[in-house]
This record gives C-alpha cells, structure tokens and sequence, in this order.
C-alpha cells in the first residue's frame, strides 16, 4: 500500500503563515494558517472536514499583496488531539508554480530578516535583507524555472 509520504513529489517546507481557504461549491471562507507548503501544494489546518476533490482558492497575504491560488483537496485528516482537520490541496495550474514561489521566497526574506536582526541585536529592513537575500539565493531561485536544455 502506498503512504501519503510516498506519494509526495515535491519537498514541504514547514512554515505557518496566515491563509484565507475559500471553498468554491460553498462559497465559505475561513481564516487559518498553513502547516507547511511546497511547489505543488500547501497543507493547513481546517476546523472541519473538506471532501476529497473539492476546488478550493488558497490566498497568501504577503506584505500589501495576496497570491490567490487555485486548488483542489487531496486529503482531509482529523489530528485526534486538536479535533481539527490537516488538509492537504494540491494546486490545479502547475504554471501558477512561480507565484508560490514568490511567495515562498517573500516568506523566507521576512524570516531571513527576523534572524539577522537577532544575531545582530538590532534591527534590519525588509528592503536591506531582500537585497542581502537576492545577492545570495537569486541564482539558484532563476535555475529553478530554467528548463534542462535551457541549463546546459
């Protein structure tokens, strides 16, 4: 039998960030926040059950932006501590990759810049950390949408 774990195609990095889950049948809406997000989806607490396959939109507020992502459920478990549900959505339009990408890399400048702050004791803009975080990680966020002929 094949585990979720194996199914995953995609590396999940754990980050909580706040989300807004619209269900598109029900047009309801929920604030919560995600457990951890990836390329090819994002997994977040629900507090109740979402059916398998049902369409979703995923909004990421980031800054003054919201990334809005298209998406459908790909599992619903309830965590029997907490009673809320871990749910798992996998985005529909794989072209929407560099808008989460984006995303996830604002995330990480904010975090980037929360962690220089500390070690330094005193604190970092936003815009000084991007440019530190840009001159390190640019290259490598640039490859990651290059084809392999376009690499070699």
């Amino acid at each position: 039998m094949t585990t979720l774990t194996e199914k995953r195609r995609f590396y999940r990095h754990p980050v909580e960030v706040p989300i807004i889950i619209t269900e598109s049948a029900q047009r309801r809406t929920a604030r919560t926040r995600t457990k951890n997000i990836s390329e090819g989806g994002v997994c977040f607490i629900a507090d109740h059950a979402i059916e398998r396959g049902t369409n979703i939109q995923v909004a990421i507020p980031v800054k003054d932006q919201v990334f809005k992502i298209n998406a459908v459920v790909a599992y619903s478990q309830q965590d029997g501590k907490t009673g809320l549900f871990q749910t798992g959505v996998a985005f529909e339009d794989q072209s929407e990759l560099f808008r989460v990408k984006m995303a996830e890399e604002i995330l990480s400048i904010k975090k980037y810049a929360e962690a220089l702050a500390k070690k330094r004791g005193q604190p970092i803009s936003e815009e000084k950390a991007g440019r530190d975080w840009v001159q390190k990680y640019a290259k490598r966020f640039g490859e990651m949408f290059q084809s392999k002929k376009e690499k070699h």
